[in-house]
C-alpha cells in the first residue's frame, strides 16, 4: 500500500502496517530512508496483534507484556505530510506504567556497508530529544537536499537510546543501530491513555527544527551568551531558569531574546516552557584555554608518564583510569599502547612549551622523546612502529610522530627537528599514504617552515610528495579509501582540507573542483542542536569502544576527530574568502567539554541515554560488540587519545 504526500511516497506493508520505504520523490538515486533489517515503529516491551488498512491510512494494535497497556498505531497522510499516532492506553483495571523500557524504534539507513553508491543511498541521523521537544533530521551521506525531518507533534520524551543487532555486519564500526525514542515515562490510570505523535516531511532547512537557540554554545567566564526563542504560534507565557537563576526574555511577536552570562564553570542547563511546551538548551562554561592548557599539561607530565622499573616503558606518557587514578597500558590492545594516538599528549605538551617554557615540562618531554626514539620510531629511515615490539604495520601512526617533531621544532628551533618531521611524512607517502586519509598530517605547516630555515631540497621533495597526495584526492573525487571503517566525518574531512591546502601551495583551482561536493558530505556528519556537546560536532559511535574503559559503540559527542571539521573549515576560508569563525569555535570549544576542571580529560561522551545490543540469531557472535544494555549520557574513566582536540583548540582558536 502506497501513501503519497507532496513530495514522497510511503509504502506499507500490508501484512504489518509497517513502513518498508520512504522515498522523496526528487531523489535521482531514490534512497529508502528506512533500513530493511528491523521493523520501523517496533514499540519495545508490546506484542502485535492485527492490522487494519483502509484507502487512506492504516491502524495497528499491541498489547504488553503484562497485557494491562493497549496501543494503537495509525499511520496516514494529512497537509501533505506523513503522520504517525502511538496511543498507550491502560485496559487493566489497576494503575499501569509506561516505563523506561518503553521505547519506539527508528531503524533509519544509517548502515554504511560498503554499497555501491553508499553515498547517495545512506543517511546520518540527527536526534534531539529533549522534553516536549523532539526532532531527527536525517541527511543523506551526499549532503545534497532536502532533508527528511521527523517532528514530534504530540507526546513528551525523557530522551533517546540506540539498539544494535551484532548481526547487522561483522564490522560494528560500520552500523550505528537503530534510533529509539523514548517516552515520557507515566503512571496511567485506569482508561488513561498517553498519545505521542510524528509528522514527517521533506525540508531544505536543518536549525529550524527547535524553537530555542544560541549564538554559541561553548563560551568562557563572564562571556556573554544570547538566546532566541522563535515560536510558531503567538507566545503567550514563558519562562526560563537556569537552576535557581530566571532567565528574563523580551517577547517580540513569535519571536523572543535574552542574554546570560556566568561566573561559574561547567555545563548550564537552561529550562524553557513557552505557552506550556517545556524543552531546555545546555550551554558549557570554560576556563581560558592557557589555563585549560596548562593544568591538562602538567596532569600528563605528573600523573601520565611512566617513571617506574620497565625500561623499556619508561618515559612513555600512559592512558590514565580515573575510577583507579592511576596509569593503564596495554600492549596487546593496541589502542591502549604508549603511542599510536596516545602520541598527543607529547604534541600537546610541545606545543605548551611554544606557548610558555616550562624548565620540569621540558624534562618530562624529553625523556618522553628518548622513549619514541629508543622504542618507536628509526631516526634514520623515518620507520614509525605500532608499539613496542611491535611492528604492524599502520600508516596513520606516521603523521602523529611528523607531528610530534614538528612541534619540537617550534618550541626549539632545532632544525633537525624540523628534518625529522618532513622525513617521517616522507616515509609515510613511500610506503603508500597519498592513497589514504590521515589525521595530523601537518605538511602544510611543515613546508612553510622548511622553507623559512632554508632546507630546500627537503621542502622540494616534501611539496612534491604532498602535491601528489592533493592528485590522488582529485582523482578519488569523493572516494576515500580506509582499512579501518567504511566511512566517517574525519575521512572527507580531511580530503577537503588536503586539496585547500595544495591549492593555497599551488594556486591551481583544479583542486578545489571537487571540494563542494566533500562539503557537503562533512555537513551531513555534524549535528546542529542546542546542546554545546553536539553543535558543530560530528556524528561519531565506535571510538569509546577501541580508546575507551567500558567499550561501548554508540553516538559519541564529542570525540576529538569531530575537530577536524573545524580544520577543514580554517583551510576552507583560508582558501575560499568565505567565514566559518562560529562553526570553528563551537566545534573547538565544544571539544573541550572533554577536560574536566580537575584537568583529567575523557576520551569521549556516550551521548543515548542506553544502548541495547542484542542478537538477531544466536549462533552470530561478535567479539567487539558485548551483548547487553549499557547506561549513556557519561563521560569515559578513560583518558586516552583525546588531546588532539585540545592540540587544535589552541592552534586555530589562539
Amino acid at each position: 500500500m502506497d501513501l503519497f504526500g507532496k513530495d514522497f511516497k510511503v509504502t506499507l506493508d500490508e501484512r504489518t502496517g509497517r513502513p518498508i520505504a520512504l522515498v522523496s520523490l526528487s531523489d535521482p538515486y531514490g534512497m529508502n530512508w528506512i533500513r530493511a533489517d528491523y521493523p520501523w515503529g517496533d514499540v519495545l516491551g508490546f506484542h502485535f496483534d492485527k492490522v487494519e488498512a483502509k484507502e487512506d491510512f492504516v491502524s495497528a494494535y499491541a498489547t504488553n507484556e503484562e497485557k494491562t497497556l493497549s496501543l494503537t498505531i495509525k499511520r496516514y497522510v494529512k497537509n501533505g505530510r506523513y503522520c504517525e499516532e502511538y496511543v498507550f492506553e491502560n485496559v487493566s483495571d489497576t494503575p499501569a506504567a509506561l516505563s523506561e523500557k518503553t521505547g519506539i524504534v527508528f531503524p533509519y539507513n544509517d548502515l554504511f556497508d560498503k554499497k555501491e553508491n553508499m553515498i547517495h543511498t545512506r543517511s546520518n541521523s540527527h536526534v534531539w530529544c529533549a522534553g516536549d521537544v523532539c526532532n531527527i533530521h536525517s541527511v543523506k551521506l551526499d549532503g545534497q537536499k532536502p532533508y527528511l525531518i521527523q517532528k514530534a507533534t504530540e507526546g513528551s520524551f525523557w530522551g533517546y537510546g540506540l539498539l544494535c543487532d551484532i548481526c547487522a555486519t561483522d564490522n560494528a564500526s560500520q552500523d550505528r543501530g537503530y534510533i529509539v525514542l523514548y517516552p515520557q515515562k507515566a503512571v496511567l490510570q485506569c482508561g488513561d491513555s498517553v498519545k505521542i505523535a510524528f509528522e514527517f516531511y521533506f525540508s531544505d532547512d536543518r536549525e529550524s527544527i527547535s524553537f530555542v537557540s544560541a549564538d554559541k554554545y561553548s563560551g568562557f567566564l563572564g562571556e556573554e551568551f544570547a538566546l532566541h526563542l522563535q515560536y510558531d504560534e503567538p507566545i503567550q507565557s514563558i519562562s526560563a531558569v537556569c537552576g535557581e537563576e530566571k532567565i528574563a526574555f523580551e517577547i517580540q511577536n513569535e519571536k523572543a531574546f535574552a542574554k546570560a552570562s556566568f561566573d561559574t564553570l561547567g555545563e548550564k542547563k537552561i529550562d524553557v516552557t513557552v505557552n506550556g511546551k517545556a524543552t531546555f538548551i545546555k550551554l558549557n562554561v570554560l576556563s581560558s584555554l592557557d589555563a585549560i592548557l596548562e593544568k591538562r599539561v602538567r596532569f600528563i607530565t605528573q600523573k601520565q608518564q611512566y617513571t617506574g622499573e620497565n625500561e623499556r616503558l619508561f618515559g612513555a606518557y600512559l592512558v590514565y583510569d580515573r575510577e583507579r587514578k592511576d596509569t593503564h597500558y596495554s600492549e596487546e590492545f593496541s589502542d591502549h599502547n604508549a603511542s599510536r594516538e596516545r602520541l598527543s599528549m607529547g604534541a600537546l605538551v610541545a606545543l605548551s612549551l611554544s606557548e610558555k617554557y616550562d624548565v620540569k615540562i621540558a624534562e618530562s618531554l624529553k625523556r618522553h622523546r628518548a622513549f619514541i626514539e629508543r622504542e618507536i620510531l628509526d631516526v634514520k629511515t623515518g620507520y614509525v612502529k605500532n608499539g613496542i615490539d611491535n611492528d604492524a604495520f599502520r600508516l596513520y601512526n606516521y603523521p602523529w610522530v611528523s607531528t610530534y617533531y614538528y612541534e619540537w621544532y617550534r618550541f626549539s628551533r632545532d632544525t633537525e627537528c624540523l628534518s625529522i618531521a618532513a622525513r617521517v611524512l616522507l616515509k609515510y607517502y613511500e610506503l603508500g599514504g597519498a592513497e589514504q586519509e590521515s589525521p595530523c598530517i601537518e605538511a602544510f605547516d611543515i613546508l612553510a617552515s622548511l622553507k623559512d630555515e632554508g632546507l630546500s631540497s627537503e621542502y622540494a621533495l616534501l611539496k612534491q610528495k604532498f602535491i601528489s597526495h592533493g592528485d590522488s584526492v582529485y582523482r578519488r573525487r569523493t572516494g576515500s579509501t580506509s582499512g579501518e571503517v567504511a566511512c566517517a566525518n574525519g575521512m572527507m574531512n580531511l580530503m577537503s582540507t588536503f586539496l585547500f591546502q595544495v591549492y593555497l601551495i599551488t594556486d591551481d583551482k583544479k583542486y578545489l573542483e571537487s571540494t563542494p561536493d566533500l562539503l557537503k558530505i562533512s555537513e551531513s556528519f555534524y549535528d546542529l542542536q542546542p546542546d554545546f556537546k553536539m553543535y558543530g560536532i560530528a556524528l561519531r559511535y565506535w571510538d569509546m569502544f577501541w580508546f575507551g574503559k567500558k567499550k561501548t559503540y554508540g553516538d559519541t559527542y564529542p570525540q576529538w576527530l569531530s575537530a577536524l571539521t573545524a580544520q577543514t573549515y580554517v583551510y576552507t576560508d583560508m582558501a575560499l574568502g568565505t567565514s566559518h569563525a562560529r562553526l570553528i569555535r563551537d566545534n573547538l570549544l565544544g571539544n573541550c567539554c572533554l577536560y574536566a576542571p580537575d584537568s583529567f580529560a575523557s576520551c569521549g561522551y556516550l551521548y543515548p541515554k542506553r544502548v541495547t545490543v542484542f542478537t538477531s540469531d544466536p549462533s552470530h557472535q561478535n567479539p567487539y560488540r558485548p551483548l547487553g544494555s549499557y547506561a549513556g549520557e557519561r563521560f569515559d574513566e578513560f583518558a586516552n587519545d583525546q588531546d588532539w582536540a585540545l592540540y587544535y583548540a589552541i592552534k586555530y582558536l589562539k
